[in-house]
């Protein structure tokens, strides 16, 4: 599918310092389990991929969750890309509170996009990501920790992209999708062409001061959703292509991935 993204995107370069370790909330209560750095052997790609997951206060091996698979943003050094949420967006402190303020518990794995903006054949390396992460990777991923079938889809710019291309390409697969300061270049003719009656719920949030992806395409998207009665949430407020920005959207991605799960 030819793409119009018109820039390079540096999702999530933000220089701000890293929350080594995985940003455990220090209280009384059972913590959140955080397995950084597992890997996966992928015959797709040719190549090991790493992932991290993030298990809730509540976890029980015995029993059978859903999923969320969080994106990261394009990354010049993609070595430890998968832990961008976890090091700079906070990801542990803000979904054990989400958990422990009642939200409903379920699994989160971010990952490592390699720059391949979650597609196949994004760029001259060729990879099939798509196909990678559709047949290869979720499988696995549910199978090692027990999915129960439902999942949902998020991330930030490029995973941004790749959240909505995910939702519009196989639209059954997912209860929810939230997209932040996407890059929505060369979606339209995939959201014009999927099967629209079976599109999950679809939240785009994206800041009005960035000036890395903006607003035109995202904007854009939002408007041709309208014209063909998709329902969906078209979030814009006061914010940069930062983590500042990302870890205010959150707290919103877990409650409407939680809401679509029960």
């Amino acid at each position: 599918m030819p793409l119009a993204l018109g820039v390079i995107l540096i999702s999530g370069c933000d220089k701000a310092k890293k929350d080594e370790g995985g940003d455990e909330p220090s209280d009384s209560y059972t913590p959140a389990k955080v397995l950084q750095d597992r890997t996966i052997s992928s015959s797709v790609l040719g190549m090991t991929i790493k992932y991290s997951v993030w298990l809730p206060p509540t976890y029980d091996e015995n029993k059978s969750y859903p999923v969320l698979f969080l994106l990261h943003g394009y990354e010049y050094d993609t070595s430890d890309a998968h832990n961008g949420w976890l090091k700079q967006g906070s990801l542990n402190s803000i979904a054990t509170s989400y958990v422990r303020d009642g939200g409903e518990p379920f699994i989160i794995v971010t990952p490592n996009g390699q720059n391949a903006f979650y597609m196949d054949n994004f760029d001259k390396r060729q990879l099939k990501y798509g196909t990678f992460f559709l047949d290869e990777f979720i499988p696995q991923i549910e199978k090692t920790y027990k999915g129960n079938g439902k999942r949902a889809i998020a991330g930030l710019s490029m995973g941004g992209f790749g959240t909505l291309y995910h939702c519009f390409l196989n639209p059954g697969k997912w209860t929810y999708a939230y997209a932040c300061s996407p890059a929505a270049g060369g979606l339209q003719e995939l959201l014009k062409n999927c099967d629209k009656a079976s599109l999950p719920g679809i939240s785009i949030e994206t800041g009005l001061d960035d000036n890395v992806v903006g607003i035109e395409d995202a904007t854009a998207l939002s408007e041709l959703m309208d014209e063909l009665g998709i329902e969906h949430e078209f979030i814009t407020r006061r914010g940069s292509h930062s983590w500042d920005f990302w870890k205010g959207c959150l707290p919103k991605v877990l409650k409407k991935v939680g809401e679509s799960f029960k």
